[in-house]
């Protein structure tokens, strides 16, 4: 049973009892009722949107794949892998040797030199 329906039978329910509206306690329970029912009417929507909201995200996630693949199509070297994991390593190509450098961290500066050839390396 929803939110809303269970409000609805608490209303009724009172109203089955013939609490007095006109007394401090009926007046409380009333008040309390018309609040719930306007939390219920509140979460009734909330819920659409969130679900309008997923239908949103979730197209925009086909069409942002739509994208990838038209951009990238055959060029792996762009796409990363599906078990890619970033764990805070950077690696850099060295342009004069062709041998690949890895840093634990990211290189500080403008450029670092080549442990396997002793060249430079621009890193911007």
């Amino acid at each position: 049973m929803r939110v809303s329906e269970r409000v609805q039978y608490l209303k009724g329910l009172m109203e089955g009892l013939k609490l007095d509206t006109e007394s401090d306690q009926g007046k409380i329970l009333s008040l309390m009722a018309d609040v719930l029912e306007d939390l219920a009417a509140e979460l009734e929507d909330t819920r659409e949107e969130v679900a309008d909201l997923g239908d949103y995200v979730e197209a925009m996630d086909e069409d942002l794949t739509t994208v990838e693949d038209e951009l990238f199509e055959g060029d792996e070297d762009f796409m990363p892998d599906e078990d890619f994991e970033d764990d805070g390593s950077y690696e850099i190509t060295c342009p004069a040797c062709g041998k690949d450098i890895c840093f634990e961290e990211a290189p500080e500066g403008e450029s670092c030199i080549c442990p396997a050839c002793g060249e430079e390396i621009p890193l911007q």
